[in-house]
């Protein structure tokens, strides 16, 4: 009976192939993971944010924000974009990505690590004592925090959505709690910090080691592998692109304090939440992009681009008319991140075109991602510095939604570019 139902539902999704122009088995069978694991994300996220609403002050809640937002910076040394690097290799058997990808990380996050210790030792001279201990504390963690978490583009390489989509559920569910667990038996952002660092760090671990336990051998027989280089030559044109993405918090925990920063975060939240649902389906892109030719890349994100938008276009307007409802009754104390919140959530109109990133990571199109990162986060970055001095928050988000358009722009520009070569 079963068997037979699979076989109907599979006849079903290759017959809707020709609507909706895409491999609806490999969208459903991984997707569905994905939605599993964006489903507790969004509960986990909703809990913390109504915690951290109802339990801590608009000021400590900003300062954790800020924090967590210069550990953010600092790891750019870590070399993030190797995850993309990771995941092609690992599409194309090459699994000793998994330890070389892992080990370079580790090497360069010290350097972060580094910079964590100036600046807390900056603060303990300036005698802001919580600030620079929370900040030696995360020059300990950084390299590893960072680096473990690795396992998750090697499994998305290998197209295990399963495997991955659990333990990001098991370390969702457990951070929650103890995350909330801690902010109710203690207002310290000292101890909040840490506990904070610590569950980010051991639970990758584990899962880390459990990734590598079942590929052993064959991590074992593979060649050596360019990931390395190529993470690099990703991180060294992404540095701009990285720090224009992550700086926003900074600035306005410098411009207005962290009250504001903390009606800022909460306007970003929910939009956020909506945001990862694109990138989950990235996940599902990349290495599907990794095993087709470049001219089979270009016409999957062409057919499908006009109904991508027409959903984000519908998502934009609920959110704008049902976000009032969802303010007032979880986070009242935060009715002033309202109207924010729905000007930031018209940023989710670049979603459809960044598909166009993955598709040039896929086949190592480093022009062209070049050209993508090296010119427009120096605007971006200008205009968030300048805009955020003179109007603090609205300033910032202006900068983010006029992205959204530039990135699409830009985008587009390149998927032409491609199309000539042909």
């Amino acid at each position: 009976m079963i068997t037979r139902l699979q076989s109907k539902i599979y006849r079903l999704l290759k017959l809707s192939e020709k609507y909706f122009k895409t491999d609806m088995v490999y969208l459903v069978k991984g997707g569905s993971w994905l939605t599993l694991g964006q489903i507790v994300s969004t509960i986990s996220g909703f809990t913390l944010a109504i915690a951290f609403a109802n339990l801590l002050s608009a000021e400590t809640y900003g300062s954790y924000k800020y924090i967590l937002s210069i550990l953010s910076l600092a790891s750019i040394t870590a070399l993030p974009p190797m995850n993309a690097a990771v995941t092609r290799a690992s599409a194309q058997n090459k699994d000793k990505t998994l330890i070389e990808g892992m080990m370079t990380k580790i090497k360069w996050g010290v350097l972060g690590s580094l910079g964590l210790l100036s600046i807390g030792i900056y603060y303990l001279i300036q005698d802001n004592t919580t600030l620079g201990i929370t900040l030696l504390i995360s020059a300990f963690f950084l390299p590893l925090f960072e680096s473990f978490q690795i396992y998750q583009a090697f499994l998305q390489g290998k197209k295990r959505f399963s495997t991955n989509t659990k333990y990001f559920i098991v370390s969702k569910i457990i951070y929650s709690l103890l995350i909330v667990l801690t902010i109710f038996l203690t207002k310290s952002l000292i101890i909040i910090i840490a506990i904070y660092l610590l569950i980010n760090t051991i639970l990758p671990g584990y899962f880390f080691y459990q990734t590598y336990k079942q590929y052993k051998t064959q991590i074992k027989d593979s060649p050596s592998t360019d990931t390395s280089a190529y993470g690099k030559f990703l991180t060294s044109f992404s540095i701009l692109s990285f720090i224009a993405g992550k700086i926003d918090n900074f600035l306005i925990f410098q411009y207005v304090g962290p009250a504001n920063l903390a009606i800022y975060s909460f306007a970003k939240t929910p939009v956020n939440q909506l945001s990862s649902m694109s990138k989950n389906l990235r996940s599902l892109a990349l290495p599907k992009f990794a095993e087709q030719s470049l001219e089979q890349t270009y016409k999957s994100i062409t057919t499908k681009l006009k109904n991508m938008y027409l959903i984000v276009i519908i998502i934009i307007i609920l959110y704008i008319l049902l976000s009032p409802f969802i303010y007032k009754i979880f986070f009242p104390q935060y009715i002033s991140s309202i109207f924010f919140s729905q000007l930031y959530v018209l940023t989710l109109l670049s979603a459809p075109i960044n598909f166009v990133g993955e598709a040039l990571k896929a086949h190592k199109r480093t022009k062209e991602l070049a050209w993508l990162a090296m010119t427009l986060p120096v605007v971006k970055l200008g205009l968030l510095i300048t805009l955020g001095y003179f109007y603090g928050i609205i300033g910032v988000i202006i900068t983010f939604i006029g992205e959204a358009f530039i990135t699409s722009i830009a985008n587009l520009i390149v998927l032409q570019k491609i199309k000539k070569t042909f």
